[in-house]
């Protein structure tokens, strides 16, 4: 018997035709008239840059070196340009612009705005002083030796539980108990669909889960398929199962913990210290309708946003205060002339010049968001930075690039320098202080920037007004990864008790 041979020849050259044929079309069709930009050569035709870019965990720090060598407006994919020009980012990042879902967002943020302002945040500080002296006690514990040397260990971990335990006293009223049990394990329904009937929820059975591994499994699904084009994410809802499962359970996980929050509420919500408490406060006084459904996906994004930033921001400004040690001392210094103890009172650091320099350094160097938000031109268009771009072009300017702008930070803008936030007149710190970005601006900006910000200056003069700190490898870079935020892995310290 003779088999028939098959020839592959045919059909891989269609393949290859039909792919070719693809590429000169979208290059060439060029709907939004931006072919002739500069930028890396497949991002001209496909979008397979920016996902490559996006999925390998750098891409901040890819489309920096993007700008650095084809120039300051770059293409990143057929509809999408990146301007690394600073000017450039208060008018992309104007009320001109649109997002996906800006009217949703505009009401959301009508509703909670009240609920992070300056005050709260200032209200909030004991609670965060109060975590703060449990993690500190752990590590006297654990890492301070009565023998001369240090206990090396990675701090990740440890801020991880802080940053868990701040949120979640700032949500619903009390911590998960993760500095203290030293574990970030937490429970879900075993029916992840019966948090959502809130009136069950209380009374389920559950099964133990790690939440940062759960949030960051939910980011690797969220993260890339807001990369690809519409067409193209029924594949990767495809491909990212486990990560969509992720997702679910993250938010069973807020779901019940809203239900619990709910099935304690007291009469008295106008003593509320909680989110949760102040919002139901709020709508009673309002009159309005509540609906706990309608909470989880804001909770969601808020415990989110909330934990990363912090973490995030905690480890970087470790790193480099342990990584520069003159700036440590002159930070101690500033502590030890108006903090009496280990005791915090925020009124007493809050405008602390030396402390503010070394958190804003921090942030500009380590912003958790490097990318900055893409924006939408209005139809039927408008002129940015000299050049007319069609309605329906995405643009954006990436905080990572603008952070490191010797213009706008002087000398040496890759450096942790605190000190250039105390030099000059008061016009030019004036001019520093709006070019940081770390919060975003305009409609999207962060919304719990005054509590990230008081959480983080109690956080750094808590711990080094107790210890010194030192890097194991004073050389060696922080370890990151970067989905939709840029995630600190690894930083491994020595501590010594002052």
């Amino acid at each position: 018997m003779v088999l028939p041979v098959f020839n592959l020849w045919g059909p891989a050259a269609g393949v290859v035709v039909t792919c070719s044929f693809y590429v000169l079309v979208s290059y060439l069709y060029d709907p939004y008239g931006i072919r002739k930009y500069p930028g890396p050569f497949s991002a001209k035709f496909s979008y397979a840059w920016i996902l490559w870019v996006g999925i390998t965990g750098r891409r901040s720090q890819r489309i920096h070196d993007a700008h650095n060598k084809y120039g300051p407006i770059i293409r990143i994919s057929p509809c999408e340009l990146s301007f690394s020009d600073p000017a450039v980012y208060p008018v992309i990042h104007s009320n001109l612009f649109t997002t996906l879902s800006k009217t949703d967002h505009g009401q959301k943020r009508r509703l909670l705005h009240p609920l992070f302002t300056a005050q709260v945040a200032r209200e909030f500080t004991p609670r965060t002083s109060s975590l703060m002296a449990q993690l500190i006690d752990k590590w006297e514990s654990h890492y301070i030796s009565s023998e001369a040397g240090f206990i090396w260990f990675d701090c990740v971990p440890w801020i991880t539980l802080l940053a868990f335990d701040s949120i979640g006293e700032f949500i619903f009223g009390e911590p998960f108990g993760m500095i203290e049990s030293g574990s970030d394990s937490v429970t879900v329904p075993t029916d992840l669909q019966l948090p959502f009937v809130m009136d069950k929820a209380t009374d389920v059975e559950h099964y133990p889960i790690s939440l940062a591994h759960i949030v960051s499994m939910r980011e690797r699904y969220n993260y890339p398929l807001g990369l690809l084009p519409k067409w193209w994410r029924p594949i990767g809802l495809r491909v990212l199962r486990k990560e969509a499962q992720a997702a679910e359970i993250f938010s069973a996980f807020v779901a019940h913990r809203l239900a619990e929050r709910l099935s304690t509420t007291v009469p008295q919500l106008e003593n509320a210290h909680d989110l949760v408490g102040r919002f139901l406060h709020k709508s009673q006084a309002q009159s309005e309708e509540f609906r706990p459904e309608s909470l989880v996906a804001e909770l969601i994004t808020i415990l989110v946003a909330g934990s990363d930033t912090t973490r995030n921001a905690l480890i970087a400004a470790l790193y480099y205060l342990a990584q520069s040690q003159n700036a440590q001392r002159n930070l101690q210094a500033e502590l030890d002339s108006h903090m009496t103890s280990c005791t915090i009172s925020y009124t007493d650091i809050e405008v602390l010049p030396c402390l503010n320099a070394c958190l804003n350094e921090t942030l500009r160097l380590y912003s958790p968001v490097g990318i900055g938000l893409p924006r939408t031109v209005p139809h039927p268009g408008m002129s940015i930075s000299g050049a007319w771009l069609a309605g329906g072009t995405t643009v954006g300017v990436p905080i990572y690039t603008v952070h490191r702008s010797a213009a706008l930070w002087g000398g040496h803008p890759e450096e942790f320098r605190p000190e250039r936030w105390l030099q000059g007149d008061g016009a030019q710190a004036g001019l520093d202080a709006d070019a940081l970005k770390a919060f975003s601006d305009g409609p999207m900006r962060c919304i719990g920037k005054h509590l990230a910000l008081a959480q983080l200056r109690v956080m750094i003069a808590a711990i080094f007004k107790r210890f010194d700190v030192v890097l194991e490898v004073p050389e060696s870079p922080l370890h990151i990864e970067e989905w939709f935020v840029r995630k600190a892995t690894e930083c491994r310290i020595g501590l010594r008790r002052r």
